[in-house]
């Protein structure tokens, strides 16, 4: 598999370019078997977003347990990271998506969403178990605005390329199957692999 230091991310990210992780954390592992409920396996428990500093801070914004913020990619290291990108992302229309988020930026991580997942993907499960097309969809009903990190994805691909779609809902694999799948003629990928640390990548004299 690839493997990629923060530095050689830097040099090929830019702006709008969305990333997604996979960790081994329990909140990670907890998505992941949520995720997994409808009975395809799921990679990725995580998204985030390149912003305009990332060459120069290795900044990424993200809504994680934290909050939603913007948060050193360090705590990758390690992990399995895939780099995408929009092939008609500008300037102006990663505007437009910035200015959707900028009232979450600084909110807590709302954890009830999880939740409201967990409910939907077990219920539609179950109705297909009886084979009852699924309908569950309470994490669209409930909201504050507080979105996970997936559905913060979604708000800021909303606005950059106005897409008439909910942001509510959106889990980290769905956001991969609709862009890399749904989508793909208008996404790339460029890298797909390990995230390592700077010491470990140099080689010993």
């Amino acid at each position: 598999m690839k493997k990629i230091t923060i530095k050689e991310l830097s040099a090929i990210a830019k702006k709008g370019d969305i990333l997604l992780t996979s960790r081994s954390s329990i909140i990670s592992r907890l998505i992941r078997w949520i995720q997994e409920l409808d009975g395809d396996k799921a990679i990725y428990t995580h998204a985030a977003i390149i912003p305009t500093s990332f060459a120069v801070t290795h900044y990424i914004l993200e809504s994680s347990s934290k909050s939603i913020n913007y948060h050193y990619i360090e705590k990758y290291h390690n992990n399995l990271i895939c780099l995408i990108r929009n092939n008609l992302m500008t300037d102006e229309k990663y505007y437009n998506g910035f200015v959707n988020l900028l009232d979450n930026i600084g909110q807590s991580y709302p954890f009830y969403r999880l939740f409201l997942h967990f409910i939907d993907k077990l219920g539609n499960a179950v109705l297909r178990m009886f084979h009852v097309k699924p309908y569950i969809q309470t994490s669209k009903l409930i909201t504050k605005d507080h979105p996970v990190c997936s559905e913060l994805i979604m708000q800021f691909l909303i606005g950059a390329l106005d897409w008439k779609t909910d942001w509510k809902g959106i889990v980290p694999d769905d956001l991969h199957d609709l862009v890399l799948i749904n989508d793909s003629k208008n996404w790339q990928i460029i890298f797909s692999g390990i995230l390592i640390n700077e010491k470990k990548a140099k080689k010993p004299h």
